[in-house]
């Protein structure tokens, strides 16, 4: 973790080497220094382009967050990546937070046979903006164990996609 100034510490896990130099992966911003911080390989078809997700425990008070930042495959690979990092979210320790760019709409049947199943599993953009949310939003936020305080989606000219934001606090132990 390094430094950024702002008071907040910045992570960057890359997936792949280009150029002799670390590329491409996932990034995470946080005034609280993590824990652990663990790199797991994503199941890929397709030869030197692979992902990763980032599993990072920071520590809020006396309680364990464990944060998963993905960024999955846009197309030959999105299912079973979407299946793998859905799996290890319903297994790390609540309370718990999956975020990313899941290449996946709202209405995709796999992401609501998750939801479906697992009920404790909230959409913490999706929860406040309701229908005002952007039909094709592929960044989301997941929660379990947290609730969403506030939540939104902005635009960003700095990328394709909007700055999708959440507000969470803990929720009591036993709720």
């Amino acid at each position: 973790m390094t430094q950024i100034g702002m008071g907040m510490a910045g992570l960057f896990v890359p997936t792949e080497r280009r150029f002799w130099h670390p590329s491409f992966g996932n990034g995470l911003l946080s005034r609280v220094q993590p824990k652990a911080v663990h790199r797991l390989p994503l199941p890929c078809t397709q030869g030197k382009k692979y992902r990763t997700a980032t599993l990072t425990t920071i520590q809020i008070g006396e309680r364990s967050v464990n944060l998963l930042c993905v960024h999955l495959d846009r197309v030959q690979d999105r299912e079973a990546q979407l299946n793998a990092v859905f799996s290890l979210f319903v297994q790390v320790a609540e309370p718990a937070v999956l975020m990313g760019d899941l290449n996946t709409f709202p209405d995709d049947p796999l992401l609501n046979q998750w939801l479906k199943h697992y009920p404790g599993i909230r959409d913490a953009v999706g929860e406040r903006l309701g229908s005002n949310g952007p039909p094709r939003r592929i960044d989301w936020i997941f929660t379990r164990g947290l609730t969403t305080v506030d939540a939104g989606c902005l635009p960003n000219e700095a990328s394709d996609h909007p700055l999708v934001w959440a507000e969470l606090s803990l929720t009591a132990v036993g709720q």
